[in-house]
Parts: structure tokens; C-alpha cells; sequence
């Protein structure tokens, strides 16, 4: 059965926080205190990290609806595959992993996920996230681009990653996020947004669960 809604859920759920307050759920140390970091990822397994920005809404808002997501991820199985005819990309003997990023809407700010998957060939990695600035724009939320690093990780799988310039250390199966609430009064909406930028550590993950398209069967979604 297609897995439209996996992403969804965690919208469903967020909690109204006031403007630029984080909810960080990760490990209070610092990385002398940090596990030792390791040089090569262990035989037979790869790291996934996930960067997902989740946007949804209330009031009257203007809806806009996205798709489709690239892949889903398992977390209780550990199992990665594509979504519907999607293709994962190959990942290579020395490559530390994979990063997942994607972007959802729910509520009054729409419906749907999209997401993709680019491999991590080295640590230190480099990439951004897109943290809401508390301000609406044209298109509802003025996002701005906030630097994140990967920069080592233990043969237990935590992470210690920075974060908009903070130092942040992530066990496997922590996270850290960043919600904040966006008002948009206009002639036409009047609502609130509530954006939630996050960094998902899942850790080492074994590579013999990475599904290929021509493993995954796709049911047709039954309406009655």
C-alpha cells in the first residue's frame, strides 16, 4: 500500500511553540566527552541521516500541495526503499551513507511530501536546512538556509553534527529540532503556520536492507 502519509504524521502531532523556540531532543555533551570517532563506516552498514522541514497550518491559509517523496525509511525495521518507481542511489564500498531531505504540508498548509536521498562519500558532510524566520512571504513562510555539518561518528552511531553554528551531539535515534510559528493576516487568510526544521540521527543502518525498485511491490491504494 503506498506510504503517502509516513511524513504526515509527524505534522499531525506538532506542538504551537513561540517564534524561534527549539525543541531539541538530543544529547546535552560535549564532543570531549563525545564516544571516540571512527575513520571508515563499519563492514556491511551505512549511516542515515534525515533533514526534513514539516510545515503545517491552521486558519486560512493558502494550500499548497506537493509530491512525491523519493524514498521511505523504516525506522522499527531499519528498511529503506524507493517510493513507487523511484530509484535510490547506488552506494559505494567507501561511502559513509546516506542523507535523506524532504519537505511536508498539512493542515491548512496543505498536503503531501516530497523527498529525495544523496549519498554521504565523507565525513566531515556539508549540507543546509531550511529553518522558518518567523516572517510569512508570497508563498506563506520566508525560510532562510542554515549550514549543517556532519562532522564524526561513533562505532555506536553517535553523531556530532553543527547545527546553525551550534555544536550538537546526537546518539542513534535522536533528533534535533527548531519549530516556529509563522501569523499570516491578509485580506484574503488569516492563520498560522507552524514550521518545524529537524535533524533525524538513525545511525548505522545494515546495507542488505536497502531495497531496490524491482523488490518493492506497490498496492494500489483501496477508497471505498
Amino acid at each position: 500500500m503506498r506510504v503517502f502519509l509516513r511524513t504526515l504524521v509527524i505534522l499531525l502531532t506538532l506542538a504551537v511553540s513561540a517564534p524561534s523556540q527549539a525543541r531539541q531532543t538530543y544529547t546535552l555533551e560535549s564532543a570531549a566527552t563525545a564516544n571516540p570517532p571512527i575513520t571508515q563506516p563499519p563492514a556491511g552498514q551505512y549511516l542515515f541521516v534525515e533533514f526534513w522541514v514539516a510545515i503545517a497550518g491552521t486558519g486560512q491559509l493558502p494550500m499548497l500541495c506537493i509530491d512525491f517523496p523519493g524514498y521511505h525509511f523504516d525506522a522499527a525495521q531499519g528498511r529503506l526503499a524507493p517510493f513507487a518507481d523511484a530509484e535510490l542511489p547506488q552506494l559505494a564500498a567507501s561511502d559513509w551513507g546516506l542523507a535523506g531531505n524532504g519537505t511536508s504540508r498539512a493542515g491548512a498548509a496543505g498536503c503531501g511530501a516530497a523527498s529525495g536521498l544523496e549519498p554521504v562519500n565523507s565525513l566531515p558532510y556539508t549540507t543546509t536546512l531550511h529553518i522558518a524566520t518567523g516572517e510569512p512571504d508570497d508563498f506563506g513562510v520566508d525560510l532562510r538556509t542554515a549550514r549543517v555539518a556532519l562532522q564524526a561518528i561513533s562505532a555506536g552511531g553517535t553523531l556530532t553534527t553543527t547545527i546553525d553554528g551550534t555544536e550538537v551531539i546526537l546518539a542513534t535515534g535522536e533528533d534535533w529540532s527548531r519549530t516556529v510559528t509563522v501569523d499570516l493576516a491578509t485580506d484574503a487568510f488569516t492563520g498560522q503556520y507552524q514550521v518545524t526544521s529537524s535533524v533525524t540521527n538513525y545511525g548505522w543502518q545494515s546495507r542488505t536492507n536497502i531495497q531496490r525498485a524491482e523488490q518493492v511491490v506497490w498496492l494500489p491504494l483501496l477508497v471505498r
